[in-house]
């Protein structure tokens, strides 16, 4: 019961979004009053036929559409009857005709409104792996049965094989697939980077110890001391000292030897002129 009313809402909204009139309400087995007959028969009679068979009435919308009552009966009868062989042939029936709507046996809540569409649909990947579906298992079922039926248990098989496996899609997969190459990719320059600064680091200690052995195994000589170089000062002014002196002495004695001779020479003059 339940279930019959959620189909009822459902094609009740469907009929609102496909701006159904009332032929097409008729074509369809939709009624927009109760007909004359429920209403001419007898008390006695409509009281059973309103608990097994009574039209079900959906309620005004908030735009105060008038009421349409719609058949249990009507409601077993919403998909057309279609044989496994005509399915086969084509998936693709008539929904309605003014407008022109068409669904697909196989996907349910298609709604198909041109050439074009049914041309795409039947090109598209989920309903050719749904047909291919349907026709292996239609080898083993009699062409004269409800193509409905066996639609039916072939989704609820889908279901239960998709509850069991849990296996993730192909567009997963590759998501799965692509993180990990980039968590691969990270750790291998985490990696390369820790072995340029550990070839760095060793490169400077290195460079550090043959700088420490090269001065540990120099000459004294070459690396004097403090008290060594203030030695070698003073013994270099020591000796500036010395040479200034015995160049002063020098220049005092080329004097005085001038001088001896300008007065051996005065002395000879005079004796000359004695």
């Amino acid at each position: 019961m339940f279930k019959r009313v959620e189909r009822k809402r459902k094609r009740r909204e469907e009929e609102e979004e496909l701006g159904l009139d009332k032929d097409t309400k008729q074509i369809m087995g939709l009624n927009d009053t109760d007909s004359d007959e429920s209403d001419s028969g007898s008390e006695q009679e409509s009281a059973p036929s309103e608990s097994k068979g009574s039209e079900l009435y959906i309620g005004e919308d908030m735009d105060g559409e008038a009421e349409i009552a719609v058949s249990e009966d009507e409601g077993v009868n919403e998909e057309p009857p279609i044989s496994v062989e005509e399915a086969l042939k084509d998936p693709i029936y008539l929904i309605s005709l003014d407008p022109t709507v068409h669904g697909c046996v196989l996907c349910k809540g298609k709604l198909i409104k041109n050439a074009g569409m049914t041309t795409a649909h039947k090109n598209a990947n989920v309903h050719k792996r749904r047909f291919e579906c349907f026709r292996l298992l239609s080898a083993d079922t009699d062409p004269s049965s409800n193509a409905w039926e066996l639609v039916r248990a072939i989704r609820s098989a889908s279901k239960l094989h998709r509850v069991e496996s849990q296996e993730p899609s192909k567009r997963a997969l590759k998501r799965h697939a692509k993180q990990a190459a980039i968590r691969e990719k990270r750790k291998r320059h985490k990696e390369l980077k820790a072995k340029a600064i550990a070839k760095k680091a060793s490169k400077k200690l290195s460079s550090t110890e043959e700088t420490k052995t090269s001065l540990r195994c120099s000459p004294k000589s070459q690396s004097p001391s403090g008290n060594i170089r203030k030695k070698q000062k003073l013994e270099s002014k020591t000796s500036t000292s010395r040479s200034r002196d015995v160049s002063a002495k020098s220049a005092s004695r080329t004097k005085i030897s001038s001088g001896n001779k300008k007065l051996v020479v005065k002395s000879s003059i005079k004796a000359k002129a004695s």
